[in-house]
């Protein structure tokens, strides 16, 4: 059996990242590899993880790399290059630089070199190439990239095994009908759209959904978080919008068993795993039909081209009073995640892209 070590800039528990990682080193584990890792920082407890100077010491030239790219890693990318042993590059994409420039010079030159070193990574000629979705394999093939594999995990089994929050759960349950938005409150996940939306059913006086955001604040944002409440206020809605910046998994249960709809407006998604999550419960979703999320969501929810909020109002609210479009929309959104985002098919695919890479070693 083969030792693989995950390279990384971070573990977190509960984020996209860590999520996918940690499958994969289950299921390796589970096929009698041992599994290392090394990161700039680690906030998993209780994980044993190398830090990436120490990592070239520790390596041996068989060992197999695995290396998570979703942002610039100057110390990774030697480490890439150094390595004589086999190395997947696996790209979770990065943020398109512009759409975080009007909030964060510094975090916006960050997606400037981290899309930099894609192109590094790749010309250190990696054994493997690993996308987590059709789009972000366009956007490496683009840079003249063969990709050898296309799959995203997610930990969607530990949320459904969870008990939901019965207290959110009874807060929610009230009657009034209830619009549900999941990742990071970042400027390109674009949830002040969804605020613009509820604004305008107001203005038009229709019934108005509660509006609930969950995620964290990316470390530099925060101006973006704050402007989300200001312009709910601005547009009269501020009691109707609900951000949760920490909710546990039993929370994030509670929330997708007890909202009518799914909504997301993101400019840039290398896949969006909510999404997933959405249509594991049976919420009808309604999305911006950019980047991945076309791909993701296929014929299991409504797609708009355009982030006009009068369109998006007249959206939610024909969904909303519409029990037979939500069934239906609903039934779409199981029978696609039974049909394409069980771990079971995403393990088939993972387990062929890891006998494909250990043959390669083995030549």
């Amino acid at each position: 059996m083969a030792r693989f070590v995950m390279v990384t800039s971070s573990l977190a528990p509960g984020d996209a990242l860590g999520n996918d990682i940690r499958q994969m080193a289950w299921l390796l584990q589970a096929d009698g590899h041992e599994v290392k890792y090394a990161a700039r920082a680690n906030l998993v407890p209780n994980l044993e993880v190398w830090s990436l100077t120490d990592c070239p010491k520790r390596l041996a030239s068989k060992d197999i790399l695995i290396y998570n790219h979703s942002l610039a890693l100057p110390d990774g990318l030697a480490l890439f290059r150094q390595h004589r042993g086999p190395r997947a590059l696996r790209y979770h994409n990065i943020t398109p630089a512009e759409l975080l420039r009007p909030y964060n010079a510094e975090l916006a030159q960050g997606c400037v070199l981290g899309r930099e070193e894609t192109l590094a990574l790749l010309a250190a000629q990696p054994s493997a190439v690993w996308a987590t979705s059709a789009y972000t394999a366009q956007e490496l093939q683009n840079a003249g990239a063969k990709v050898s594999a296309v799959f995203q995990f997610h930990a969607i089994d530990d949320l459904h095994q969870v008990p939901p929050d019965a207290v959110l759960a009874a807060s929610l349950a009230d009657g009034r009908k209830n619009i549900l938005t999941v990742g990071r409150i970042v400027p390109n996940k674009a949830p002040h759209r969804l605020i613009e939306a509820l604004g305008f059913m107001k203005a038009q006086g229709r019934p108005l959904p509660r509006l609930h955001i969950v995620g964290k604040v990316t470390p530099g944002l925060e101006n973006y978080a704050e402007s989300l409440g200001a312009r709910a206020a601005e547009l009269g809605v501020a009691g109707d919008v609900k951000i949760h910046r920490d909710v546990s998994l039993s929370g994030l249960r509670a929330l997708y068993e007890n909202c009518q709809l799914f909504a997301i407006a993101s400019d840039h998604e290398g896949f969006c795993v909510p999404l997933v999550e959405a249509m594991s419960f049976g919420l009808p979703v309604v999305a911006l039909a950019a980047a991945a999320v076309p791909e993701t969501v296929g014929d299991a929810g409504i797609l708009w081209p355009t982030p006009d909020p009068r369109v998006w109002a007249a959206t939610f609210a024909r969904v909303l009073r519409d029990d037979a479009l939500a069934t239906e929309l609903g039934e779409r959104g199981r029978r696609r995640f039974a049909e394409k985002f069980t771990l079971e098919k995403t393990a088939t695919v993972f387990r062929a892209a890891v006998q494909a890479l250990l043959s390669t070693s083995m030549s």
